[in-house]
């Protein structure tokens, strides 16, 4: 899925209004049509349809490549180790390369950099110009993995655990 040319977005017309604009967390909307090339730039994306930055998973957090985009390109992609999703046998393929990549994007800890990432974006701006934030975290969707300080805290198991997860990086955000 991906937006047309045509089609009005809140942050295009946010954009025309003066605001400066930031997506972090899961992008679940796609990179272009068809299939992708990890190892290239990723166009058109949340760039083109009026955001200002971006930065998150170019999925969910459960789906291949497992790794972080920042506008563009994939974060941390070494070149002699390209990424390749094999699209047979698994429902979201499977991944081969991008090693280095794949280790700048800790499962456990995607919420706590995009919540960082967020109070970056809120410590650049300005009095004087309006801003919109579209913040989406991995938590609580499936594959249910907190970060180990959090695992034990509910009494709601895991899940619960990744909800406390969700809160705490909210808060941190807040």
């Amino acid at each position: 899925f991906f937006f047309h040319e045509s089609q009005v977005t809140l942050p295009s017309l946010l954009k025309s209004a003066g605001y400066r604009s930031a997506a972090l967390g899961k992008w679940h909307n796609g990179f272009g049509l068809g299939m992708l090339d990890w190892n290239k730039e990723l166009k058109p994306g949340p760039l083109e349809i009026g955001f200002d930055y971006f930065f998150g998973t170019p999925q969910t957090h459960n789906e291949p490549p497992l790794v972080f985009v920042e506008n563009h390109r994939v974060l941390a992609l070494d070149p002699a180790d390209p990424i390749l999703i094999n699209q047979q046998g698994k429902p979201h393929g499977a991944i081969t390369g991008g090693a280095a990549a794949q280790l700048a994007r800790p499962d456990d800890q995607i919420d706590f950099i995009m919540a960082e990432k967020a109070a970056q974006f809120f410590a650049q701006q300005t009095k004087d110009q309006p801003f919109f934030l579209y913040l989406a975290f991995a938590a609580p969707h499936g594959r249910i993995n907190p970060a180990q300080e959090f695992r034990g805290k509910s009494a709601a198991a895991l899940y619960g655990d990744y909800v406390e997860q969700l809160d705490h990086c909210t808060g941190l955000v807040l």
